[in-house]
Parts: C-alpha cells; sequence; structure tokens
C-alpha cells in the first residue's frame, strides 16, 4: 500500500517529473536523500515510474493509430504480449466487448502506419480480425494527478520546470530521438547516464533536454499502479460528434477529471476518450456527464478495460505494477520491431 508521504512525493513527481531530489525535499520538508531513497523503492517494486512523451509537434510528424484487434478464442494473452514487445506499441489493453485487444500504435508515417495494418499484424497468429482508426488530434494523454500537495507547494515544483520558450518547435534529428529512446525505459535517468548511452557529454544532454522541454516537443509523467489508488479499471469510450464541433467537444471532455486521454479520429465514432474507473458500476455516471458536458455527442460504443498488458512502454502484471520498460521507438521500421 502507499503511505501519504509516498502519495505527496508522487504528486511532487507528476508536477515535475525530473525535479532535483534537493527540490523536492524542500517542497516536502525531508532530506533529499530519503526522497531518493523512497522513490527508488517505488521504482524498483514497480509501484510507479517516470516516462517521457512526446510533444505536439512531434507527434504531429508521426502517425498514430488505435487498433480494435479480435483474436481466436484462448490465443488473446499469447497475442497481447507478442504487440507488448513492438517498440511502435505504445499500450495493449484487454477489453471486453466487440473485440479483445485495444492496442496505440506510433509510426514515422502513413505508409509505415499502413505497413502495420495491412502486413505485420494480420500476420500474428491468432488474429483474426482487426479494425484500425488513425487519430487526426490528440487533445489530451495521461494527465491526472494525486492532488496531494497544497498550493505553494505546486508553484515551487512548477518554477522550476522550464519555462515555455519563444522559439519554434522543430523536427526530431537523431540525437534527439536517441535522447528521447533512452529517456523511453527510465524517465528520471540523468544526464550523465543518458550521455554515457549516447556518446554525449553530460552537459550537452542538459542543454538538449532543457531546450526540448522549453519548446514542448518533451514531456515527462510519472505514472502510478492504478490498483495501489483505487483505480483498478478504465473505459474506453467511442463517441460521434458533429465535424464542426469536434474541437469542442475534444477541449471540454479532456478537461474532465476521469478522462485519461482524449483523442479525434478518422472513423463515423471520431471521438475516443479513456476514462479511469473506481468501479465498473460508475461507468454509467461518468457517461452521464460527459452527455451534459457535450449533449450534440452520441455514445457509439463502450469496452471496460480488463488488464493493461503494456502502458506507454510499461509492461504491467495483473495487479497493474511494472516488470519491464522497453523503449518506445516510432522511428524504426516495422520489420525490425515485428
Amino acid at each position: 500500500m502507499l503511505s501519504e508521504d509516498d502519495l505527496e512525493l508522487l504528486d511532487a513527481l507528476q508536477v515535475n517529473p525530473r525535479a532535483s531530489w534537493t527540490l523536492i525535499g524542500q517542497v516536502l520538508g525531508i532530506d533529499p536523500v530519503t526522497a531518493a531513497r523512497r522513490w527508488a523503492r517505488l521504482r524498483e517494486s514497480g509501484m510507479a515510474w517516470v516516462s517521457v512523451t512526446l510533444g505536439p509537434h512531434e507527434l504531429d510528424q508521426l502517425c498514430v493509430a488505435v487498433v480494435e484487434v479480435q483474436c481466436e478464442p484462448g490465443a488473446n494473452a499469447a497475442i497481447a504480449a507478442t504487440l507488448a514487445r513492438w517498440d511502435c506499441a505504445v499500450t495493449v489493453q484487454h477489453v471486453a466487448g466487440t473485440h479483445d485487444l485495444f492496442v496505440v500504435l506510433v509510426a514515422s508515417d502513413f505508409a509505415t502506419m499502413s505497413g502495420l495494418s495491412l502486413v505485420d499484424l494480420p500476420a500474428v497468429r491468432g488474429v483474426t480480425r482487426i479494425r484500425s482508426h488513425f487519430v487526426t488530434r490528440l487533445f489530451a494523454t495521461g494527465r491526472w494527478r494525486l492532488h496531494a500537495l497544497n498550493k505553494e507547494q505546486v508553484r515551487r515544483l512548477r518554477e522550476a520546470y522550464p519555462q515555455r520558450s519563444g522559439e519554434r518547435a522543430r523536427p526530431f534529428g537523431p540525437s534527439d530521438r536517441a535522447l528521447f529512446r533512452e529517456l523511453s525505459t527510465d524517465g528520471r535517468r540523468t544526464c550523465a547516464e543518458v550521455g554515457e548511452r549516447v556518446g554525449l557529454s553530460a552537459r550537452t544532454v542538459q542543454r538538449r533536454l532543457t531546450a526540448l522541454m522549453a519548446r514542448r516537443e518533451l514531456a515527462f509523467r510519472c505514472d502510478v499502479a492504478r490498483t495501489l489508488l483505487g483505480w483498478p479499471s478504465s473505459a474506453v469510450l467511442w463517441l460521434n460528434v458533429p465535424d464542426a464541433r469536434i474541437e469542442e467537444a475534444g477541449r471540454v471532455l479532456g478537461r474532465r477529471p476521469e478522462v485519461r486521454t482524449c483523442a479525434a479520429v478518422a472513423d463515423e465514432r471520431n471521438l475516443l476518450l479513456t476514462i479511469g474507473l473506481r468501479h465498473v458500476a460508475d461507468l454509467h455516471e461518468h457517461i452521464t456527464g460527459i452527455l451534459q458536458d457535450a449533449p450534440y455527442a452520441r455514445i457509439m460504443d463502450r469496452n471496460v478495460v480488463l488488464r493493461q498488458e503494456k502502458l506507454y512502454g510499461r509492461i504491467l502484471d495483473r495487479s497493474g505494477r511494472a516488470v519491464d520498460a522497453l523503449p518506445i521507438d516510432p522511428w524504426t521500421a516495422p520489420a525490425s520491431v515485428c
């Protein structure tokens, strides 16, 4: 179980995932060594981890798709385990409903994603049917907080985060991609450790990371095993929204506290939501709230998530704890990952 001290530490890392232990210790009123030791315990036990995410500009240069996968009876577990090892698979979930698996893929371009949908996925033993949906706009991606800290503590942590610069975002170069791959398995890896792995000095890594974060080309997130927080399940909702109101719906619904992901997709079901659930029975209440906020929307389908196999690069066990970390690599050709 997580203690109140653990929750405060985790909330601090959700506000500023790469904050120094010195700053975190000052904000929480504890010794920096104690903070670092507490985090090491949480990370090593798989209860929490820090990942790196791509910013809106770089995601716009890539191709993201969500895929519904149907499997032969009894093949779900093996197929999920296979897909979870793909570098281009961000998330793999077992779901109840009209299909068996919900998968999020990211690729370097449209042609590569088409190859994944037309060739690589159907070739996986036991897959009987797939339905791919290309993401056209991301409104919210995994943003949630524990809210264990007060406003002053949050302010101090946010002030230490690189402030947004006026410099325009630029396409990722080879060194940026290498930094992303290394940080995707441990978002708190030190600049010296990253530099040693990619052949750069610690100072160069620090300078590059600061610039990427200031331009919002990179961001970091602290995730927690959801079952430890009383969120044992989640659901995937597929909505139909008038095209003229898709931006409005995305902004409004993306701000709801239970929403983890909100994305527009190229389909009749053109808005995708994933929401956290304390109890499966809460789904109806959440849907009622969603339709109150966006009365012009229609719920076209809903799928309860039975288990998460992979969550943004982390392989999870049945309790939702991380047992392995795989690099996310949107730029690798499918032949090398499938």
